[in-house]
């Protein structure tokens, strides 16, 4: 995150605050993208045993 120097400005403040504001919708974003592979990976992975499992006849082979 950014920071201030010692004896900040208004605009240092003001530069402070949009710099902090888009590092917060950075870090979100990055976030976001994160939880979203992981759920797709989940799926892919779900729907793959699904398949293997009919594939075998319904039995439950991973477990």
């Amino acid at each position: 995150m950014p920071t201030l120097p010692a004896d900040p400005t208004l605009g240092d403040l003001e530069a402070g605050y949009i710099a902090r504001g888009a590092a917060l919708v950075a870090c979100d974003g990055a976030r976001r993208l994160a939880v979203d592979t992981r759920e797709a990976e989940h799926q892919l992975i779900d729907e793959w045993v699904k398949l293997e499992q009919q594939r075998r006849g319904g039995s439950s082979w991973l477990f």
